[in-house]
C-alpha cells in the first residue's frame, strides 16, 4: 500500500487515526488537518493527490527535454558538438511557454 506523503497544507508528517466511527482517518502533527474515509486506500488517495505539483514536475519534465534535445540533439542523430550548439527560436519560445506555464502554477498554489 502506498505510504502517506506529507502534509498537503504545511508539509507535517501524516499520522493514521483508526477506528474513526465506521472508517479511517489520517490528520497532521503539525497543522491539524485531517481526512477521513471509509478505508486507508480512500484517504491515502486524497491524502497524496497533488495535481499542482504533479503539473510542475510534468513542465519541468518538458523543458528538461527540450534542453536536453537543444544540447545533444535528436537521439538517433547522434548528438551534436557541445562546444557549438545553439537553440533554435522554437525550441527558445517553447521554453518561455513553459515557464510562463510553471509561473501561472505556483500564482495558482
Amino acid at each position: 500500500m502506498e505510504e502517506l506523503k506529507a502534509c498537503p497544507f504545511c508539509k507535517g508528517e501524516g499520522k493514521w487515526w483508526g477506528g474513526y466511527l465506521t472508517g479511517v482517518r489520517t490528520y497532521c502533527q503539525k497543522c491539524r488537518a485531517k481526512i477521513n474515509g471509509e478505508t486507508k486506500a480512500e484517504v491515502i488517495a486524497i491524502w497524496n493527490n497533488r495535481p499542482i505539483e504533479e503539473a510542475l514536475e510534468k513542465a519541468l519534465d518538458n523543458l528538461t527535454d527540450i534542453l536536453d534535445y537543444s544540447i545533444n540533439g535528436a537521439p538517433d542523430m547522434g548528438g551534436i558538438d557541445k562546444t557549438n550548439y545553439s537553440i533554435s527560436v522554437v525550441q527558445l519560445r517553447k521554453i518561455v511557454h513553459l515557464l510562463t506555464d510553471i509561473e501561472a502554477i505556483r500564482k495558482e498554489k
